[in-house]
């Protein structure tokens, strides 16, 4: 089983398809922590200080056609290494952690690839991943996601409608397995989806 967080600092993820809004809700709730003297640091995966986030990265725009079991262990252990290096030190020292993207995303899309959950959980088992907090899931369709990126010069591999559609499908499904993953219509107004994301939190 993933293990709690055993650390004094909160770990909070924000979730969803690309095109979500993830980045913009971290953006909004960044000023309230400012506002309440939370020390925190904010990150994302895949990571962009470690070759396996750079790597990912490079996959995600067809430079390489990986097999989606590899793919997977390199999803894997990008988050593994994101949490031994970055997410574990501040959580250790009491300071919040704002994540864009955890394990659940690993989750949502190789399984949507074909891959099996259980191959998945194994390795999360076996690597002691610690689960955060709070989880953000901001759901919005798949044609609403790629509105929102249409104007992106870089496109991923994964920017096709159905399979986001699918993926979409596979964060809800696992939504419901985890009390601490919490859903919330990410197609209204950002400032509207910032205060719910407030009240999650115990802001207001």
């Amino acid at each position: 089983m993933l293990a709690k967080n055993p650390y004094r600092g909160k770990y909070v993820v924000f979730e969803g398809i690309d095109g979500s809004g993830k980045d913009t809700q971290i953006s909004l709730l960044e000023p309230e922590l400012i506002k309440k003297s939370i020390k925190y640091v904010r990150t994302a995966e895949p990571t962009t200080f470690l070759p396996t986030g750079l790597l990912i990265k490079a996959l995600l725009r067809g430079r390489y056609n990986f097999d989606p079991r590899t793919t997977t262990l390199l999803f894997l252990a990008d988050s593994h290494e994101h949490l031994r290096l970055k997410v574990i030190p501040h959580l250790k020292k009491g300071h919040w952690v704002i994540s864009s993207r955890s394990f659940l995303s690993t989750l949502a899309y190789q399984t949507t690839l074909g891959v099996e959950e259980e191959f998945i959980e194994s390795i999360l088992d076996r690597l002691d991943f610690i689960l955060p907090d709070t989880i953000i899931l901001l759901d919005v369709d798949a044609e609403t996601a790629l509105s929102r990126k249409g104007k992106e010069k870089v496109k991923q591999i994964y920017e096709e409608k159905d399979f986001l559609e699918n993926v979409r499908t596979a964060y809800l499904k696992f939504a419901k397995r985890f009390d601490f993953i919490h859903v919330i219509d990410g197609s209204r107004d950002p400032f509207e989806i910032a205060e719910d994301v407030r009240r999650i939190l115990g802001f207001i």
